[in-house]
């Protein structure tokens, strides 16, 4: 995917604000409508909708049901109960995320429904997404990303192939990992294969 910086940032939200589609959108900053659509699913701002009593169904604030669970004894509304998970229960249960950022534009910038709605909700805003980017970027490259038992793991099937193969990696002092590989002819020595040239 291409990296992109503020101006097409910009020109991306000025696009979602005409409506415009993501080839058009592309079109105008040079781009492909797929790097388009990666950079607003990946860089949108989520604001998410409050929960009634930590519920996530959108009846949840005016639900009156009792027994989902099936305890005719309990005489509590199941909203308030903390034994259940509504989500499997109910069969009136609807969650509170919208299906509208789930496709195209996958924002509610320009969602006529947005002002009375209750869903979660997304925005692509540019100096927030180029915010976002550029933060994802410098962490990605300040220090590894493997720790503890994944790279315990990481160590116990990459050494073994080193020995192997005899392939050489050592580490700079900046904590970036090198690596040489031998030529086929030699990788073929070292296993005891014969080349098929």
């Amino acid at each position: 995917m291409s990296r992109f910086g503020l101006s097409e940032r910009t020109a991306i939200e000025a696009g979602i604000y005409r409506r415009a589609s993501f080839s058009q959108i592309a079109k105008e900053i040079g781009s492909t409508a797929r790097s388009v659509s990666a950079e607003i699913r990946r860089n949108r701002t989520l604001s998410i909708a409050p929960k009634f009593n930590g519920k996530d169904c959108r009846f949840a604030a005016e639900c009156t049901r009792q027994c989902v669970c099936g305890d005719f004894l309990c005489r509590q509304e199941c909203v308030f109960c903390r034994k259940i998970d509504c989500r499997t229960l109910c069969p009136a249960y609807s969650p509170l995320s919208c299906m509208r950022i789930q496709s195209p534009p996958y924002v509610c910038n320009v969602c006529q429904l947005r002002r009375g709605c209750v869903c979660d909700r997304a925005y692509y805003v540019a100096t927030q997404a180029h915010a976002v980017a550029m933060r994802r970027y410098s962490e990605s490259r300040s220090k590894p990303q493997t720790h503890g038992d994944e790279l315990a793991a990481l160590d116990k099937l990459v050494t073994p192939l080193i020995k192997k193969t005899a392939v050489s990696f050592f580490c700079h002092n900046s904590g970036r990992f090198y690596c040489w590989l031998p030529s086929a002819s030699s990788l073929d020595a070292s296993l005891g294969r014969t080349s098929l040239r």
